[in-house]
């Protein structure tokens, strides 16, 4: 997926139309399809997107999450959609130092977010178990990001020296 000619199939064949489903869709239905569409042609051409196909460490960690997500979720009809969204933005992520480096610069932000106390945990025993299939307690006071709250002050001090 990073050297030629398979790069040149991503960018072209897979890359190229997402971006334009994207950015003339009008429903979240439209985006559906075209990660559908994406996920499908690269399964095709290169198969499920594993650890042993992969050598990024970010990959490898997205790759997990991923199947850590799939172990909770119980909603067969967003399954197929989340999925998808998860495959193309980890073929993204490995594929892209563009598209990695600029994630990275997300997550620090979103980390920032949590430590500002601007990012609000997940409510209490959510998502719901209709859906959902998480140990409880789950939630609330028992996130990460309500116990990184918690130690603001002692991590935006390490942070800041």
């Amino acid at each position: 997926m990073l050297k030629p000619p398979l790069r040149e199939f991503v960018i072209d064949k897979i890359k190229a139309p997402l971006q334009k489903v994207i950015e003339g869709a009008v429903s979240l239905t439209q985006v559906t399809s075209g990660l559908l569409e994406a996920s499908g042609l690269m399964k095709e051409k290169f198969g499920e997107i594993t650890r042993q196909n992969t050598i990024n460490k970010t990959t490898h960690a997205l790759i997990d999450i991923s199947n850590r997500f799939f172990q909770h979720e119980r909603n067969p009809k967003r399954e197929k959609m989340f999925s998808a969204a998860f495959e193309v933005f980890i073929a993204q992520i490995e594929h892209d130092i563009y598209y990695k480096d600029r994630f990275g610069w997300i997550i620090e932000e979103i980390i920032m977010a949590i430590l500002n106390d601007n990012w609000e945990e997940r409510t209490n025993g959510q998502p719901d178990s209709s859906h959902w299939n998480e140990d409880p307690p789950y939630g609330g006071k028992h996130s990460i990001i309500s116990k990184l709250k918690r130690h603001r002050e002692e991590i935006l001090k390490i942070i800041s020296s």
